[in-house]
């Protein structure tokens, strides 16, 4: 796919919803959509980022739609290894779906070891713009040491419902009739209260391969496109509980204390830093140079050492130019 690709959204199968779970969802409210048929045909617009260009322009569209809130998720790929230390960034997804602000459903897909993603990065940060994530943790630790940027103000729904099924449980349970408890992953939560089953065959995929798939980054943009829905269902039930500012803010003090968190274990740890700039070194062509700065994107690298090496960049590039 070419540089800010569409990617079209026929090309998922169908998938079988679990045996009870058409009746566990009319025993609480009518599903908002029908099947996950339904829904990507409502919900699904994909636009793939694959190089720097393409991702300015992105940011840019997307700063110019003033949203109100941005779903966000990452995909990583292991490296050295698995985790924030040792494995690599692939993707940087990120929906808007504002029908009622004019703001149609939109999933923007940043394929990081094609594209910088950090055009992207003044939309994480702003206060004035929602985040919506599953599993903050995740997301937030990633950012903080491998972007440098805070998430927030983050409303994070697996912490929600931890939240809430411990007031429908101790007294709640008429804020949503019909309710049984149940898990908080994101999958479970979608068949029960947006009313169809969520793909997750490709959670295991290869992230690291050098060209994903098509069902890799329908995987990627389905995870973002339930989050609004999925979101307003969780506020609608926090209102009737009248715990919504509570919870607004506890999702946003955990969001603070965890990038803090992964600050902290960044300055006590390494990365590839030296050997990136050992190679960079050895590049005797501004050529080779470049290729060599394209390929670091798929390196474990702190947000603090691509600083430095956007500084060794500049000079070795003088030189070469010269």
């Amino acid at each position: 796919m070419g540089r800010g690709s569409s990617l079209s959204t026929t090309t998922a199968a169908p998938v079988a919803a679990r045996p009870g779970a058409a009746h566990a969802r009319l025993a609480l409210q009518p599903a908002v959509f029908s099947s996950y048929e339904q829904f990507a045909r409502e919900k699904l617009a994909i636009e793939l980022i694959e190089d720097d260009r393409a991702a300015h322009e992105a940011a840019q569209r997307l700063c110019r739609l003033s949203p109100s809130r941005l779903a966000v998720d990452f995909e990583t790929a292991a490296n050295s290894g698995f985790g924030v230390f040792n494995g690599s960034l692939r993707l940087i997804q990120l929906a808007v779906d504002e029908p009622q602000r004019g703001i149609a459903p939109r999933q923007v897909i940043i394929d990081c070891f094609r594209a910088d993603p950090r055009p992207f990065l003044e939309l994480l940060e702003d206060d004035r713009v929602d985040k919506l994530i599953h599993h903050m943790l995740f997301e937030q630790r990633w950012a903080a040491i491998r972007l440098g940027v805070t998430i927030n103000p983050v409303l994070d729904t697996r912490y929600a419902w931890q939240f809430l099924q411990r007031r429908l449980r101790n007294g709640g349970e008429w804020a949503l009739p019909g309710y049984e408890e149940h898990d908080n992953k994101l999958a479970t939560l979608v068949e029960r209260y947006l009313g169809f089953a969520l793909p997750k065959a490709e959670q295991s995929g290869d992230w690291g391969r050098r060209s994903l798939t098509p069902q890799q980054i329908m995987y990627a943009a389905m995870d973002v496109a339930v989050m609004g829905p999925l979101a307003d269902r969780t506020l609608e039930v926090a209102r009737k509980l009248g715990v919504e500012d509570d919870l607004r803010k506890r999702c946003v003090a955990s969001a603070l204390k965890t990038a803090h968190n992964a600050r902290e274990k960044a300055r006590e740890s390494t990365d590839d830093f030296n050997r990136v700039a050992a190679a960079w070194r050895r590049a005797r062509t501004r050529e080779e140079l470049d290729s060599l700065r394209r390929a670091a994107r798929q390196m474990a690298l702190t947000a603090g050492s691509w600083v430095k090496l956007d500084r060794l960049y500049e000079q070795l590039a003088a030189g070469l130019d010269g």
